[in-house]
C-alpha cells in the first residue's frame, strides 16, 4: 500500500495514515459513482418527460 498511499507504513501510525487515505479514496470514488448515477437518472428523466410532453401537445394545432 505504500506504493499508492503516501506516508503509509506497517505500524500503528501507518495504520492511521492508511485509514485516512482509505477514507479519502473511498469518499472520492463514492462521490464520482453517485454523480454518474445521478447524471444518468436525470438525463433519463428529462428524456422521458420531454417525450411525454411532446406526445401530449402533438395535436395542439388541431384544437385551434
Amino acid at each position: 500500500l505504500a506504493e499508492y498511499f503516501y506516508g503509509y507504513t506497517v505500524s500503528w501510525p501507518g495504520a492511521l495514515v492508511g485509514g485516512f487515505w482509505g477514507f479519502v479514496v473511498g469518499f472520492v470514488a463514492g462521490w464520482f459513482v453517485a454523480f454518474c448515477r445521478n447524471l444518468v437518472i436525470a438525463a433519463t428523466l428529462f428524456i422521458t418527460r420531454t417525450r411525454a410532453e411532446l406526445a401530449a401537445t402533438r395535436d395542439f394545432l388541431d384544437h385551434i
